[in-house]
Formats: C-alpha cells, sequence, structure tokens
C-alpha cells in the first residue's frame, strides 16, 4: 500500500524542483476555486481507518466527480499515512488506475473495467508513478485543511451511492454530445 509520501516523491522523479512547484501550484489553484463547492457525502471509520466520499467540481464541466479517500488513521494526516483512493475522473482512471491497483492501493477496484487493471497506461504515465489527478489532490487538501474530526463532526456517518467510471463516463459523454 502506498503513503502520500510515496506519492509526492513520485512527482519528483525525472523533474526538476521548478517543474514540480509550477504542478503542485496549479492544483493549489485548482483547489482554491472550487473548494466552496466540495462536497462531504458521507464518512466511515473502523477501530483504525477512515474513508471520507466526496463530490468534487469539474473546474471547466458542470460535473461532480465521485472520489473516495481511504486513509489508514483516525485522527491525523501525515506524509506517512497509508492511502486507498477512487475517482471516476477519466483523468484518474487513465493514467493512475493501473499503478494505485498494483499496489493495493485502489479503492473500490470493481468500480472499473479490467482493462484499466491490467493494461498499464503507455501514453500518459509510462513510467508507472503513483500520483494523483487534482480531483484527489482537492479532496486530500481538503481533509487536511479542515481536519479528519472536523469533517466528521459535519457529516453523517453513511456509504453514499458511487458511480462506476462507465457510469461517469456515460454521463459525461451525454454532457458532451449536448453541447
Amino acid at each position: 500500500m502506498i503513503t502520500l509520501r510515496d506519492i509526492i516523491s513520485n512527482l519528483s522523479k525525472g523533474q526538476s524542483a521548478t517543474s514540480i512547484r509550477y504542478i503542485l501550484q496549479a492544483m493549489q489553484q485548482n483547489y482554491e476555486k472550487i473548494k466552496s463547492k466540495i462536497k462531504v457525502n458521507g464518512h466511515q471509520q473502523d477501530s483504525n481507518s477512515s474513508t471520507f466520499f466526496f463530490s468534487i467540481p469539474s473546474i471547466d464541466k458542470p460535473v461532480f466527480y465521485d472520489v473516495v479517500i481511504w486513509l489508514k488513521t483516525k485522527d491525523k494526516l501525515l506524509l506517512d499515512t497509508e492511502v486507498k483512493v477512487y475517482s471516476n475522473s477519466p483523468v484518474f482512471a487513465y493514467n493512475f488506475c493501473f499503478t494505485f491497483y498494483q499496489s493495493s492501493s485502489l479503492f473500490y477496484p470493481e468500480k472499473y473495467s479490467n482493462d484499466f487493471k491490467i493494461l498499464p497506461p503507455r501514453v500518459r504515465n509510462p513510467w508507472g508513478l503513483h500520483s494523483f489527478d487534482k480531483h484527489i489532490f482537492a479532496a486530500i487538501l481538503y481533509i487536511k485543511e479542515l481536519g479528519i474530526n472536523k469533517i466528521i463532526e459535519s457529516t453523517q456517518n453513511r456509504v453514499p451511492q458511487i458511480k462506476t467510471f462507465d457510469q461517469k463516463k456515460k454521463e459525461l459523454d451525454t454532457l458532451k454530445k449536448r453541447r
């Protein structure tokens, strides 16, 4: 299973510190634009982990993506916290689904077709680096900014309906046809 530190260190492999700073800066700017629209739809906790269910808005489309973050902690998000993620965002599926699945860090793997789990991305992530798209980044930053306990206090302990990647893709295709 991977940690947040693994993801951050993978961002820097083969890149200069300057380009990483710009990537993180762009993700931070995206977060600032959408954070007031982020919805926490539920949470769950067990004896040693916390799971958060988000609807994260797209910055350029009138759509929300389902993002689920599982953390092996009940109280504080640290760089060495083990993490599992789910997102029905196409960017995540096409770029990072395979690497998270291979590392046992993909939450709800059954919500993706087998191709995403067995075929490595050759164009967009040919080195198989662990990273995340802007929607997962926004969810993690939201947890870090608000804190696990505050989010738990303000949400219901429930598991909401989560769309599969194929269901979200059909929704996006329908939206594209309307334009």
